[in-house]
């Protein structure tokens, strides 16, 4: 397109300078029988004040540009050409060599501007209008947020996150009943004992089994039916359970079991402190694990 406004120009501009000096500018090609030359015209409809000079000048300078450009474009071009098919014919060799798909390259190769232009597209409608939003006030982009999520909701008709929490409970509550009545049979409430009465209270039985360990919550519970009613009750199973792994044991002294759903507490007992006179020496000598009892509970 360059070349062509060039050469369209070359009819009507001369193409040097020293051609507009003096009368050259009136008296190229002017037409016969007129008394004002194409330079003149243009400078009188010229919004600036301007002479014919300076008119034929610019003109010479931009076709002089014209020319340059094309040249440089044409090299660039040609250029681009040949590289393009040099590239073309060593990847067809190279496919040929490797058993591999020209046609495959080639489609990758065709569409890797279309993709540079989607990004590009991508960045602009969206990755900058985001950034944008991200930095105005915090009363704006609340009030923004939250109708667009108020419209989200509204056109999906999805019901309130508290609403499936009930629902999900609803069903779970029920089937741990059955899971824990195939365990045992809860609901006998036993001999009435203060021990079941104390432990009933869960804020004291919590209290209690901070002090214990995961086993001995489970070896309590087994002391009679009143007590497992209150330490281990049928229809609060699982919950009980989650929260005595929680609370019993200290944090960095227990770990779940790899076999069994139940929790393995580590504790090594002190060296007790014993009068050292001579018979009490000579046991601990046959007997040296009376120093130090590791105790495991499952």
């Amino acid at each position: 397109m360059i070349s062509l406004s060039t050469n369209f120009q070359t009819g009507y501009s001369p193409h040097s300078i020293d051609r507009c000096g003096g009368t050259g500018a009136h008296d190229w090609q002017l037409p016969p029988g007129a008394n004002e030359s194409f330079f003149e015209a243009s400078a009188r409809l010229n919004a600036t004040a301007t002479n014919p000079f300076h008119m034929c000048k610019s003109y010479v300078v931009e076709w002089q540009y014209g020319i340059v450009i094309s040249f440089f474009y044409t090299m660039i071009a040609v250029i681009n050409i040949i590289v393009c098919c040099a590239v073309c014919v060593y990847h067809y060799q190279d496919s040929k060599k490797n058993n591999k798909s020209f046609s495959k390259w080639l489609w990758e190769a065709a569409i890797v501007l279309p993709r540079v232009i989607a990004i590009l597209v991508w960045a602009i409608l969206c990755l900058f209008p985001t950034n944008l939003f991200r930095c105005l006030p915090i009363a704006f982009k609340a009030k923004t947020r939250y109708a667009r999520r108020y419209t989200a909701k509204t056109g999906l008709r999805a019901v309130d996150a508290t609403e499936l929490q009930l629902e999900k409970l609803a069903k779970k509550v029920p089937m741990r009943k059955r899971e824990a009545r195939m365990r045992y049979k809860g609901g006998v409430p036993g001999e009435p004992a203060n021990l079941a009465d104390f432990l009933g209270i869960y804020d004291m039985l919590i209290v209690v089994a901070e002090d214990l360990h995961y086993a001995d919550i489970l070896n309590l519970s087994l002391t009679s039916k009143s007590v497992r009613e209150s330490v281990l009750p049928a229809e609060d199973y699982e919950r009980r359970l989650k929260h005595f792994r929680m609370y019993t044991c200290e944090s960095a002294s227990k770990t779940q079991c790899w076999i069994c759903a139940n929790q393995i507490c580590n504790v090594s007992l002190n060296s007790p402190i014993l009068p050292l006179h001579m018979s009490r020496f000579r046991s601990l000598r046959l007997y040296p694990e009376l120093t130090q009892t590791p105790v495991l509970h499952l």
